[in-house]
């Protein structure tokens, strides 16, 4: 697989957005696990990502996306993450809104019609979030969910 960083995974995201490992100061590769089938489950989340950029109009900063299985342990990550992209069109994504508080963030996102429209999950991660955290999981009842 050859791309460059730079290159655009999506319309307003890069490859490098969609693969960075903060904590090992790197982007994951194909020794990581990365393969076809996981750029594919990254490729088809982040055009839905660039709905909700365009739902925002503001730039949005990703803090993590894919996570290799090591890297998930290393962040203590859960054991079923839909970071990993390891199942059929599974895949997640950690992010803040430019300009914008995590908590307003999300809460514009339950206020709208988001989640339904694009199939989305969000986690609850607390009173005070410094991410929001979007996956591909289908869910069976709320798309608002407490891990």
């Amino acid at each position: 697989m050859k791309f460059e960083p730079s290159d655009k995974i999506s319309k307003y995201f890069t490859y490098k957005e969609a693969l960075w490992l903060p904590s090992w100061s790197r982007m994951a590769m194909e020794l990581d696990g990365l393969d076809v089938a996981v750029l594919h489950r990254l490729k088809n989340l982040f055009s839905l990502m660039d709905h909700v950029r365009e739902y925002f109009n503001a730039p949005i900063n990703v803090h993590c996306a894919y996570r290799p299985k090591d890297y998930n342990e290393l962040v203590k990550g859960a054991k079923a993450s839909a970071h990993l992209a390891d199942r059929d069109m599974l895949a997640a994504v950690d992010f803040d809104v430019k300009g914008m508080d995590c908590k307003t963030a999300i809460t514009r996102i339950l206020n709208s019609n988001l989640l339904d429209t694009l199939k989305l999950r969000m986690e609850n991660n607390g009173p005070n979030p410094t991410w929001v955290h979007l996956d591909t999981k289908p869910c069976a009842k709320d798309r608002y969910f407490t891990p």
